[in-house]
């Protein structure tokens, strides 16, 4: 009886000691979206573009593609301008907004949900400068999480514009 008691015992430590290890879970790593230019290539964070003219023929299509799964929840916002407004900057994301105003996200409406591998269509994003003086503005696009708190990924880039 000895004898099985202690054969029982090597055995179930020699077992417990050979459990197959459980996989961890792969963390969500990577960008959550990549920003595609009016040319159809992606475009890195912190890219300038350059406008010599205005109004509509100096339109900026970008479009934002998901790459995760799972929808993610995005905003544009006008970082800085050279002028101290935004009043003759307009956006389209999702809505069309005749101006923006600093520190503010758009859509006003809450943000733009893009299904998990989708990518925004065309026309959905876009700014365009009214203001015929030399302008900069710096913009930012970031994703936040199902309670508005921004999660850290964003993509910032310049519109300028040059007579």
């Amino acid at each position: 009886m000895k004898r099985l008691l202690i054969f029982t015992f090597i055995l179930t430590m020699a077992l417990s000691g050979c459990k197959k290890k459980e996989p961890e879970q792969p963390q969500d790593e990577g960008p959550a979206f990549e920003v595609i230019g009016p040319l159809g290539n992606v475009v890195e964070s912190g890219r300038e573009f350059v406008f010599h003219t205005f109004g509509p023929s100096a339109t900026l299509g970008l479009k934002i593609r998901n790459l995760k799964d799972n929808p993610i929840r995005l905003y544009t916002m006008l970082v800085e301008s050279s002028t101290g407004t935004g009043d003759e900057f307009e956006v389209c994301f999702g809505n069309c907004y005749p101006r923006m105003d600093i520190g503010v996200p758009y859509p006003l409406d809450g943000p733009y949900v893009l299904d998990g591998g989708a990518t925004t269509p065309d026309g959905a994003l876009h700014y365009v400068n009214y203001d015929s003086q030399e302008v900069r503005y710096r913009v930012k696009i970031y994703e936040v999480d199902e309670s508005g708190e921004p999660t850290g990924e964003e993509f910032e880039f310049i519109y300028r514009y040059e007579p």
